[in-house]
């Protein structure tokens, strides 16, 4: 009985030794050459998989059409806001509007800072700011046309409008016997007038090609 029991304990610690003859076990939940119970290496950390990364999609509403050419509204320089704020309907094309502006006069800010407050000896704030710069702009009158204007046949002639609109400065427009200066507002991005797309052009250079 005796014997046998020396068989079982020799067993036994000869599972907690490793064949370099090293003991691998644990006495306070460590891992080392320490006498204990067997227990198994840590497994490495694992590591999340690395995707690449996708910027984010482009909203539609910043994707138009001009002649041919696809813009990002709000990333090219070319297009700015329709500056009168006040206009008159004059005629209704199919492919545009004809406007009447009358001679205005408005302020407009150009840039402006932070604002600061100061405590006064009464424990009232003032804001003021020093750094805002306003310009002066007037119109004088005339007239203007804006092609593929949203929502022209809801227009009427004579009608009094304030568009708020971001266009593009286009080739003059020949209106009978006047030349009028002439803004695209761009067509949508849709399947069908992605068919009219072109080519971007090649800009001209100087470079001498090496051979």
């Amino acid at each position: 009985m005796k014997l046998l029991l020396i068989l079982c304990l020799c067993t036994l610690c000869q599972s907690t030794f490793a064949p370099t003859g090293h003991i691998w076990g644990t006495r306070l939940g460590e891992f080392g050459p320490r006498y204990g119970w067997p227990v198994l290496p840590p497994a490495p950390p694992v590591q999340p998989p690395i995707r690449p990364y996708q910027p984010p999609a482009i909203p539609e509403w910043q994707l138009r059409i001009v002649d041919g050419q696809l813009y990002n509204i709000v990333h090219s320089v070319k297009w700015e806001r329709l500056i009168p704020r006040v206009v008159f309907v004059r005629k209704i094309l199919p492919d545009g509007v004809i406007f009447a502006v009358h001679e205005q006069s408005f302020h407009q800010v150009v840039s402006e800072g932070q604002s600061t407050t100061r405590w006064s000896p009464w424990q009232r704030t003032t804001e003021y700011n020093s750094s805002r710069i306003s310009q002066t702009i007037s119109l004088p009158a005339g007239s203007c046309f804006v092609r593929n204007f949203p929502d022209a046949q809801l227009l009427t002639e004579g009608e009094r409008i304030t568009p708020d609109l971001l266009v593009i400065r286009v080739l003059p427009f020949k209106f009978g016997e006047e030349t009028l200066p002439a803004y695209d507002c761009g067509l949508d991005n849709t399947p069908e007038n992605r068919l009219t797309l072109k080519p971007a052009p090649v800009k001209a250079t100087n470079a001498v090609a090496i051979k």
